[in-house]
C-alpha cells in the first residue's frame, strides 16, 4: 500500500505544482525533482548516495526518469583527506514516456530500489527544477 501512495502524492504533485505542455510555457520547462537518500553500506564506505527521480513533460506525454549520484569514500581510505572522496551521477535512465501510463514508470522506480531508500533527501520532499539544466536524454 505504502508504494501506491508515494505514487499518488507524487502524481499529484506533478499534476497541481508542474503540469504537462512545458515546451509551451514561456521556456520554463518546469519539471518536479524528488531526491531520495539511499542506504550506504557502512562497513565499506562513508558519504552518501542519493537517487533522483525526475518527472517532465514536454508535451503531453509524460517522462519518468531516474539516476544516482554519490559522494563516497572507502572505509580504509578515511584518513581525513577530502581527496579520497569519489563524487559522480550515473546517466538518466527513462522508465516511462507515455500520456496516461506514466505513473507505472515511478511505480517501477519504487519497486525496484524500495529496500535501498531510507527517505527523502533535504528539507521538502520535490523540488520544482528546469529541466533543460538536467541535460536528459
Amino acid at each position: 500500500m505504502s508504494t501506491h501512495l508515494l505514487v499518488k502524492v507524487l502524481s499529484d504533485t506533478f499534476r497541481k505544482e508542474v503540469g504537462k505542455f512545458q515546451e509551451s510555457k514561456d521556456g520554463k520547462h518546469q519539471a518536479l525533482l524528488v531526491t531520495f537518500s539511499k542506504r550506504l553500506d557502512y562497513d565499506k564506505e562513508d558519504g552518501y548516495r542519493n537517487l533522483d527521480l525526475l518527472v517532465y513533460a514536454p508535451f503531453n506525454y509524460v517522462q519518468v526518469y531516474w539516476r544516482e549520484r554519490f559522494d563516497v569514500c572507502p572505509l580504509g581510505l578515511l584518513e581525513g583527506d577530502e581527496d579520497t572522496y569519489t563524487s559522480g551521477k550515473t546517466p538518466w535512465v527513462c522508465l516511462a514516456d507515455h500520456d496516461s501510463g506514466w505513473t507505472e514508470g515511478i511505480e517501477q522506480f519504487f519497486r525496484e530500489h524500495q529496500s535501498e531508500i531510507t527517505g527523502f533527501s533535504g528539507s521538502h520532499f520535490y523540488q520544482v527544477v528546469n529541466a533543460k539544466e538536467y541535460q536528459l536524454p
